[in-house]
């Protein structure tokens, strides 16, 4: 992952190459002589030499830091480099005199003020995944400076002959506001301005832990966002762990314990998160923590769990649920990701739930499951049981 800096002015940009460091890498636009400079901020040496086309002025930088774009003034163009290899992989024909430029925060479109348009000047949207024009956009003229919301709903064009700011609505590519300002505006910032790559916002872990009417019986659910598949690591704080989604832990040493919950998904983003209430056992009891993905409702969720039986467990074929005293109206089968894979609600007096509803067995074909964990979600009219079963 890298974080980027870029000046707001678009005369040089800085990229690092570790999330945790500043910037190292410097690319500064040497406008009399068509080339861009890479320096090494570490060392303060220029390591390479990238020649683009004529006049480059400003820089911009994906969020991922993989890509650079380049605005030069004299031939209507801008140059896409790749940072990995500081070559130029694209050109890009864009309005007259492209002075400034400034990438949306997820990376999808660069924004390109065009200085000489004329009667009005513009401002070319670049779709970044295949280097072409999606839109022009007529602001006031002689646009400068321009920049980007953090969210990207909304791109600022300083006009330096309007003595305005345009305010583009990003979802119509159409201007929403046009702000008097001073004389000749030329940029906005603080000149430089940090962007954290964009992956290191899209996950997050999250848990909640719901005591149950049953004596030191605790069930946690959790909420994980990212890109599947993920990797769990479930820490409770006595010194052990566990790497499924959903695990069973039982405390029975004395003491007060913090719960710590760790995803990383499939592009490499980690998110931790550990609840502030901690669990606390004394001498004589004992606690139980079930991780379920739907918590059991009910007078007494254990006791109606009780009721309820899966067999053979684990399984390989079919597997039988039979309730002893209770009403089902429903049965759901999640996986470990928390995904919904069977379902199976009251149809009519023939129907499996309605079997189980009279003490009949359900009888479920899991032979197509992927082998696992899962979670068999039983609604009845006394509340929701939850048990957990292995497929083999």
């Amino acid at each position: 992952m890298k974080k980027i800096i870029t000046t707001v002015a678009m005369l040089f940009a800085l990229i690092g190459e570790l999330s945790n460091t500043y910037a190292q890498t410097a690319y500064i636009t040497n406008s009399c002589d068509s080339t861009v400079s890479v320096i090494d901020v570490t060392t303060n040496t220029v390591t390479t030499t990238i020649a683009v086309g004529h006049g480059p002025w400003g820089v911009s930088v994906s969020t991922d830091g993989s890509k650079v774009y380049v605005t030069n003034v004299n031939d209507n163009k801008i140059s896409v480099i790749n940072t990995t290899t500081n070559t130029v992989t694209a050109t890009i024909t864009v309005g007259s005199a492209p002075i400034e430029t400034a990438v949306s925060p997820d990376g999808s479109k660069a924004y390109v003020a065009n200085y000489n348009a004329y009667p009005a000047g513009t401002v070319s949207v670049i779709n970044t995944a295949t280097n072409t024009i999606s839109a022009t956009i007529k602001v006031g003229l002689n646009p400068e400076g321009i920049a980007v919301s953090p969210d990207g709903s909304k791109i600022y064009v300083a006009s330096n002959e309007y003595d305005s700011v345009s305010v583009i609505n990003s979802a119509t590519n159409t201007v929403s506001k046009s702000i008097k300002v001073g004389i000749n505006p030329i940029s906005f910032g603080n000149f430089i301005s940090i962007y954290p790559n964009i992956n290191d916002t899209i996950c997050s872990a999250h848990y909640t832990i719901v005591p149950s009417s049953t004596p030191h019986l605790y069930y946690v659910t959790d909420s994980v966002t990212g890109v599947p598949p993920f990797k769990y690591l479930w820490e409770w704080g006595d010194g052990t762990h566990d790497t499924i989604a959903y695990p069973s832990h039982t405390y029975s040493v004395a003491g007060s314990y913090t719960i710590c919950f760790t995803i990383t998904d499939s592009t490499g983003c980690t998110s931790t998160y550990c609840n502030s209430s901690y669990l606390s056992k004394t001498l004589s009891s004992m606690i139980y923590v079930d991780v379920v993905p739907v918590v059991p409702t009910g007078i007494n969720e254990k006791g109606l769990t009780n009721q309820i039986k899966v067999f053979p467990n684990p399984v390989t074929e079919e597997i039988q649920v039979i309730s002893n005293q209770c009403s089902v109206n429903s049965v759901e089968i999640y996986n470990i990701l928390g995904e919904k894979i069977y379902s199976l609600p009251i149809t009519d007096n023939r129907s499996p739930a309605s079997q189980a509803k009279r003490g009949e067995p359900i009888t479920i074909n899991c032979s197509s499951f992927a082998k696992g964990v899962y979670f068999i979600t039983l609604t009845a009219e006394e509340g929701k049981a939850v048990k957990k079963f292995v497929k083999e």
